[in-house]
């Protein structure tokens, strides 16, 4: 067994960035989906039926870019909160095979 006890925090944002991209391309294309059928079915958006694309096409280029600055903040602390408390009180027991 081996311990866990130091996290790069650079690393970790890192890979939490391109995850909240990923993530985020997710959420924005689903948006774009949602918001075509929403178009479609006009009848319970009355008078906002022209603006719902412009929403979709926002959120699939907004969400990529908020969720992986998020990622990279929330990742970058995360580590650095691990790291504290694996300082402290000890780090996380692996096998490593």
């Amino acid at each position: 067994m081996k311990t866990l006890r130091k996290i790069d925090p650079m690393s970790t944002a890192k890979v939490s960035a391109i995850g909240g991209v990923i993530w985020g391309l997710i959420v924005g294309i689903l948006m774009v989906v949602g918001t075509g059928v929403t178009e479609y079915m006009g009848r319970f958006f009355m008078g906002y039926q022209r603006l719902m694309p412009i929403g979709g096409t926002v959120a699939l280029i907004a969400l990529p870019i908020a969720y992986g600055i998020t990622g990279l903040i929330g990742g970058y602390i995360v580590a650095l909160v691990y790291n504290f408390i694996a300082e402290k009180f000890g780090g996380i027991k692996i096998d490593l095979k």
